[in-house]
């Protein structure tokens, strides 16, 4: 997480980022509340593999899902950020799933299948889940 200033008012920063190796890869993603997808509040104009793709304004309620994929074998954990104390995001467990064992919650369906296919992006340079500008 970085930590952005905008006018006086200095607000946390977390990014979409992540994508694939040949048989492995990663993937964050940002989402609202209830799955929607979010506004970033920066898009970098150079892409780097593995960087971050989009910066969103951290704030309570906001949710992360993580993504691996090693193989075949793939894990998600969706988390929603609870409270932000200094530069740490404080977070509960929302829901969890690994090689088919575990429940998505039907909300997080589309930000979960953007994480996966993040996760299979060769050397990914984009964002997967954002609204456009």
């Amino acid at each position: 997480m970085r930590k952005k200033k905008s006018d006086d008012l200095v607000a946390p920063i977390i990014s979409e980022s992540g994508g694939g190796y040949t048989s492995r890869g990663w993937a964050r993603i940002i989402c609202g509340r209830e799955g929607e997808r979010l506004r970033p509040k920066f898009v970098p104009k150079r892409q780097l593999s593995f960087g971050g793709h989009a910066d969103f304004e951290a704030s309570p309620g906001l949710v992360i899902i993580e993504a691996r994929r090693d193989g075949a074998s793939i894990s998600i954990m969706i988390r929603r950020i609870a409270a932000i104390e200094g530069n740490t995001l404080l977070t509960v467990d929302v829901a969890s799933w690994a090689d088919g064992n575990g429940r998505i919650p039907p909300a997080f369906a589309d930000a979960v299948q953007a994480a996966i296919e993040k996760t299979l992006c060769y050397r990914c340079r984009h964002a997967h889940y954002m609204l456009s500008e």
